[in-house]
């Protein structure tokens, strides 16, 4: 077992599902392999290591994040310009930081950061983080553009991930202009904050201070004095520029937006928007220790 830093990478390819419908088992398979074939070259041709393919994803380690880069680069390139039987196209997401490598496999924070970035990206796009463009020379961190902020699973705190761009110039103009208006959006969100009011309570709450538990036992961070409240009821969280309710109860949460009709959520969740009503009980127009008002 060895302790180290590497860029781990996982390509997958996007659209296989509906490829499989449409030109059946055999003929879909032949098609995937092929481009997996090409993942894995362009992989090794930039000193990657594959550590494993998963039905058309792979999962591949680096020694330098420019590396990692590098053949992400060539895999967009290949997949954008060839014709493998199919108009398929291929997410990418990667991550530099420590691993864990035992027995021919890697493990730690590494792995599971890169595993969530390429379910954040899309087909044709290459995702990453602010570690990793802090590991990367001055020219390549050019080419990386602010695409959000988030909470990368486990973590604690909301970080800034980024979008590579791998087109010529002259192909991502329009690329390059929404990623500085995704810039300016990102800078004006920062200061968004969520006003509780409960009882004699008023909680304000920042990006910093999600998840905010909210429920009838002692252990929340709002403790609710209702008996048709769970114990951990709901949760609020912050993604993607809004805070976010999540139920978690038996019994379910009803909120009402100012303005619109209640809605009922049961190990659901939904965006707070505006100014309204959050109730632990169908009673949500009467007043009382089962509801409580939000500013968003």
């Amino acid at each position: 077992m060895s302790n180290e830093s590497a860029a781990i990478m996982f390509s997958d390819v996007s659209g296989s599902s509906r490829l499989f419908k449409e030109v059946g088992d055999a003929e879909a398979r032949a098609i995937i392999s092929k481009v997996v074939s090409m993942m894995i070259n362009k992989t090794q041709a930039q000193n990657g290591t594959v550590i494993k393919t998963i039905g058309d994803e792979v999962m591949a380690s680096f020694p330098t994040a420019q590396a990692a880069l590098n053949a992400a680069t060539d895999i967009q390139k290949d997949i954008d310009t060839q014709y493998y039987g199919a108009p398929l196209t291929i997410r990418i997401g990667f991550h530099f930081g420590p691993i864990i490598e035992e027995a021919g496999d890697v493990y730690g924070e590494a792995v599971n950061d890169a595993a969530d970035l390429v379910k954040i990206a899309k087909g044709g796009q290459i995702i990453t983080s602010e570690q990793t463009r802090q590991a990367l020379p001055p020219e390549s961190q050019d080419k990386l553009e602010v695409f959000d902020k988030i909470r990368l699973k486990g973590g604690k705190k909301t970080a800034v991930i980024y979008i590579a761009e791998w087109e010529d110039d002259q192909e991502s103009n329009a690329t390059m202009f929404m990623a500085a208006v995704n810039t300016e959006i990102a800078a004006a969100i920062e200061a968004r904050s969520l006003q509780i009011e409960y009882e004699d309570q008023n909680i304000t709450l920042s990006k910093n201070d999600v998840p905010f538990t909210i429920g009838r036992g002692a252990d929340v961070d709002l403790t609710i004095d209702c008996n048709m409240a769970s114990r951990s009821h709901c949760t609020i969280d912050y993604r993607r520029g809004k805070f976010v309710l999540v139920d978690k109860s038996t019994n379910g949460t009803y909120l009402a937006a100012d303005g619109r009709e209640p809605l009922y959520l049961r190990r659901e969740e939904t965006p707070l928007m505006s100014t309204g009503t959050i109730s632990f009980s169908p009673e949500i127009d009467e007043p009382g220790p089962h509801r409580m008002r939000y500013i968003c």
